[in-house]
This record gives C-alpha cells, sequence and structure tokens, in this order.
C-alpha cells in the first residue's frame, strides 16, 4: 500500500475511533445527568469529560494526519505539473 494511503487510512482509522470514545462518554455523561444524588454513579462526570477531552485529541490527531498527507498530495501534483 502507498505510504499516503497508510497515511489517510491511519487519520480517519483516528477519526472514527475518536467518534466512537465521543459517543460512549457522551452516553456516560447523560448517565450521570439521570442519576439521582442518592444513588452514586459508577462514572463520574469528570471521568467522562476527561474522556470527551482526550476524544477530542484523538480526532484532532487524526485530522492532522489527513491534513499532512492532503498537503503531500498537494505538493506531488505541484511537482508534476
Amino acid at each position: 500500500m502507498h505510504p499516503i494511503s497508510n497515511a489517510l487510512s491511519s487519520g480517519t482509522a483516528l477519526l472514527q475511533q475518536a467518534q466512537t470514545r465521543i459517543d460512549q462518554h457522551a452516553r456516560q455523561l447523560a448517565q450521570v445527568a439521570g442519576h439521582s444524588p442518592s444513588q452514586p454513579a459508577d462514572i463520574t462526570v469528570t471521568d467522562s469529560l476527561i474522556g470527551l477531552q482526550q476524544a477530542e485529541t484523538c480526532a484532532l490527531s487524526g485530522l492532522k494526519v489527513i491534513q499532512a498527507a492532503d498537503n503531500v498530495i498537494g505538493t506531488l501534483l505541484d511537482i508534476q505539473a
């Protein structure tokens, strides 16, 4: 497989992984919000927010990988022209 294709695949995989984490932590946050104060939740708001922050970092990493591959493609096209 071509290195640029690998980079695009890796970036896309990171974005998909981030989306899965966002969904998971958003559900957890909704569950925590739905708990009554007298019943302790297994997961805290802080845990959910930290998970969302980590998912954001993962998504931004994937985006940067895709942007770098796009820049390489653009440079290669400029060289060919």
